[in-house]
């Protein structure tokens, strides 16, 4: 299934105009770089060959420093989407290829950002438009298990940081970060979301154990300041972003745990539902991103 999403046709014109000044890149309009020998060699490849290659070709060009900004924001902004198609045709590929489409998004947004256009971002918070997800139910409880983690911690942190008191431990930047969460309101809608997607998943879980537990430890919620150990990489930075990271990353485990038939059976059985988990993951990481943690791939990706 493809999934290519719409984008501002002046930001597409000016690429276009950027590209054709480039001597190795060949276009036509907004198409792809045009490469010696590629079109007759994807007529061999299968869907998740073409997409895994595609999406790896403009990942490379985002992450190149020496490239204009133009041309990878370009580049990321179709590579958000034809990762979530290596998510969808590669089955063994779902739990990489969603994390990065999120980190493509995070750039892309950055980017746009940056040249004053406007992004519309590819956020999926609730799965109150999926029906069924052909998935094992146990595997959705465990998804719905990591959401409701997730909504207890941002609660947790939202109680907390409405009271914050800056001590010497924390930087005005962190006070001023922790006091804007609290001010809008940030963490209870996250925490909200959290919770309906947990309880969406369980609905759709078929009938297995409900295994939320509505709490949970609370020690590096409590103990920490504003940032905290990432328990999972040793990683310092802010608490809410591993939250949301440490949520992505269980519910990817969980995924990528099951075997490829599951996933190519879901795929062909309920694909704009696999879809919209692979949306709501994304979302998840595209949020720690926003919140502080690194979105480089030796924070994301094992080597």
């Amino acid at each position: 299934m493809q999934t290519r999403h719409r984008f501002l046709s002046v930001c597409a014109r000016t690429v276009a105009v950027a590209l054709t000044t480039l001597a190795f890149i060949g276009v036509t309009a907004c198409s792809a770089p045009r490469i010696a020998g590629r079109a007759e060699q994807e007529q061999e490849l299968g869907p998740c060959e073409r997409f895994l290659e595609t999406a790896q070709s403009y990942s490379n060009t985002m992450g190149d420093a020496n490239i204009p900004l133009y041309l990878r924001y370009f580049t990321a902004s179709l590579a958000q989407h034809d990762w979530l198609n290596v998510a969808l045709q590669c089955p063994s590929q779902f739990g990489d290829a969603t994390m990065h489409s999120a980190q493509t998004q995070h750039f892309t947004r950055l980017a746009a950002n940056h040249f004053g256009f406007a992004y519309a971002p590819l956020t999926v918070t609730k799965l109150d438009t999926v029906d069924s997800l052909d998935l094992p139910g146990e595997a959705l409880a465990t998804i719905a298990l990591a959401e409701d983690r997730a909504g207890f911690a941002a609660e947790v942190l939202a109680g907390r940081y409405d009271s914050f008191a800056p001590t010497s431990a924390n930087t005005s930047a962190d006070t001023e970060f922790v006091r804007r969460l609290a001010a809008n309101a940030t963490l209870l809608t996250m925490s909200d979301n959290h919770k309906e997607a947990a309880a969406r998943l369980t609905m759709l879980s078929k009938g297995a154990q409900d295994i939320r537990r509505k709490v949970y430890d609370t020690r590096m919620l409590t103990t920490s300041e504003v940032n905290a150990t990432d328990p999972a990489t040793g990683l310092r930075t802010r608490t809410p972003a591993i939250v949301e990271m440490d949520c992505a990353r269980e519910q990817l485990q969980r995924v990528d745990n099951l075997p490829a038939s599951d996933i190519a059976t879901a795929q062909s059985q309920s694909s704009d539902a696999l879809l919209q988990l692979s949306l709501l993951i994304a979302t998840h990481a595209v949020t720690a991103f926003d919140l502080g943690y690194p979105s480089a791939d030796y924070a994301l990706f094992s080597s």
